[in-house]
């Protein structure tokens, strides 16, 4: 576990360093500390998430903040929001709950890159 050093204030963030004004966010699973997904977050989101303590987004595509979920019913509960030291990304620490009836889906990360097979090789 990573001990916190300090808090930091939400206006601290740095979010005109990326287009729309929303930096990357790691999220992760705290029961397996697997590394879920990365998405984008704005100042919206990160109210939304403090308010409800559920996973709320940004989604680039469509420019709307959105409950992570929606279409599946699946949910991601807050449990910590870090900054790091530049204050332009967040890791995000969520217990993920699956719908019913839903494929478990432990992390987006499945496929390797083609060209990093060789990176194994002793």
């Amino acid at each position: 576990m990573i001990a916190i050093t300090s808090s930091l204030p939400l206006e601290k963030i740095d979010f005109q360093k990326f287009p729309d004004g929303v930096i990357p966010a790691v999220v992760q699973d705290c029961s397996n500390l697997d590394i879920l997904d990365i998405k984008f977050v704005n100042k919206g989101a990160i109210q939304k998430m403090l308010e409800t303590k559920q996973g709320y987004y940004y989604s680039p595509e469509r420019k709307t903040i959105e409950k992570y979920g929606m279409k599946h019913g699946n949910t991601h509960r807050i449990v910590d929001i870090r900054i790091n030291e530049s204050c332009n990304a967040l890791l995000i620490r969520v217990y993920q709950k699956m719908s019913l009836g839903y494929y478990q889906v432990e992390t987006s990360f499945k496929q390797q890159l083609e060209e990093a097979r060789q990176l194994r090789k002793i």
